[in-house]
């Protein structure tokens, strides 16, 4: 037997006893429902700008500024080429950050370094019992920081519409995969999951990280835009612990009607 067929049939074992956020029938909805893009190429024509970055965090909040400014001075914010990946360890609250040498840069440094405030404030935003919404902070700051960046200056406008772009694209990539995650749940639980039903690309996504629920792990994605929408059209709530709680309670058919409005248009622009 395949060995990486073995590994997927231990972990699809411990999947088919947990417990979900979303049904199948939930989860197909939202993603034929989800708008479909073409993932955009960036590239290094916008040279990334960690001050800029700072100087937003400054803006924003002084609190998350001396967040970051404490981590970097301390070793705990890791910025190096040599990583393969880029995250915030759970465990240690460490972030390890691995440039694209593009000006996604800008982006992946603003998202990765609001995960780290998040597991750096006591309380934390997104409390853990409610990781399903790991994403929504982060697409919340992000927000902020376009509206940033677009003061700015108005060159900055396609790298904003190429990452919204993207955004959309990798989400809508999870919906797949948390489907793909039930498909084979269910071969599994009518004994008809074999070797020949084993596609290696598809599992290799499935399995690219060691989160023990699979399904809500994809879901993550697709909830931090739909509610990243939502909270723009809500300044009201503050992103305090109670977050966790309070997205926990909005009705997602709701917050799906602001996320449609916020992502009606395309993007012309076919790279960056």
């Amino acid at each position: 037997m395949n060995e990486e067929y073995i590994n997927f049939l231990q972990k699809i074992e411990e999947q088919v006893k947990m417990e979900k956020y979303l049904s199948p029938k939930e989860i197909k909805k939202y993603y034929k429902q989800f708008p479909k893009r073409k993932y955009i190429s960036y590239n290094a024509d916008i040279p990334f700008s960690l001050e800029t970055l700072l100087n937003f965090y400054r803006e924003y909040n002084i609190d998350y500024y001396k967040i970051i400014m404490d981590g970097l001075s301390r070793g705990r914010i890791v910025i190096s080429n040599d990583l393969k990946d880029s995250y915030v360890n759970i465990n240690s609250n460490k972030a390890y950050i691995s440039p694209h040498q593009s000006s996604y840069d800008y982006f992946l440094f603003a998202h990765e370094l609001s995960h780290y405030i998040d597991r750096n404030l006591t309380p934390h935003i997104i409390d853990d019992h409610y990781t399903i919404f790991a994403e929504v902070f982060p697409r919340a700051i992000e927000n902020a920081y376009v509206n940033y960046l677009q003061n700015i200056s108005p060159a900055y406008t396609s790298l904003i519409d190429v990452t919204q772009n993207n955004r959309l694209y990798f989400a809508r990539r999870h919906l797949e995969s948390a489907l793909y995650e039930y498909y084979y749940e269910k071969l599994y639980l009518k004994g008809k999951l074999n070797e020949k039903k084993f596609d290696s690309q598809i599992v290799s996504r499935l399995m690219k990280r060691n989160v023990p629920n699979v399904v809500d792990y994809h879901l993550r994605y697709f909830f931090g835009e739909v509610f990243s929408s939502y909270l723009k059209e809500h300044p009201e709530i503050p992103l305090d612990s109670n977050l966790g709680i309070i997205l926990s309670n909005l009705d997602l058919s709701s917050s799906y009607e602001c996320f449609e409005e916020d992502n009606h248009h395309k993007v012309k622009v076919k790279n960056l």
